[in-house]
């Protein structure tokens, strides 16, 4: 639980640098702190320990296949397919409220106090482009335009 916190905590970093800022000096106070800057600096190591945890849980889920076929050890290709379907379904709820948000939220946040060209060019990437998040190909094709969904 403590990772997923950690993890959530650097995305939301992650939205002070993102995109343009009129006003750097909060970021640079906020990094003239050591404590702060040692956090900062764990930061891959807390991405890659996620993943770790993530492939640890993954492996425990596909012994417990194997375990509970105890006369037939072999795994064939519907398990493969069984996991990428619960896998997309599990995951698709949260990324299209994310696609709602930005498709619809942005649009009011380029009326405000931050740089509207980012936020104005993020929306209609994200109008444009969108649907390729939702097929997981939004890293091969159109990587250009891509939809940041931080």
């Amino acid at each position: 639980m403590l990772s997923v916190f950690i993890i959530l905590a650097i995305h939301v970093s992650i939205c002070f640098t993102a995109g343009p800022t009129t006003n750097m000096r909060p970021l640079e106070e906020f990094f003239d702190v050591r404590l702060f800057l040692m956090i900062a600096s764990a930061f891959p190591l807390q991405v890659h320990t996620f993943f770790a945890i993530s492939g640890v849980l993954l492996a425990v889920q596909f012994l417990d296949h194997v375990a509970s076929k105890p006369g037939d050890r072999r795994v064939g290709w519907s398990f493969l397919w069984k996991g990428l379907v619960m896998r997309y379904l599990r995951v698709f709820p949260v990324l299209f409220v994310v696609w709602l948000y930005q498709v619809s939220w942005l649009d009011w946040f380029s009326r405000g106090p931050g740089d509207y060209r980012y936020f104005g060019l993020e929306k209609d990437n994200c109008r444009t482009n969108g649907w390729l998040n939702f097929l997981f190909l939004n890293n091969y094709f159109k990587y250009s335009n891509m939809v940041r969904n931080e």
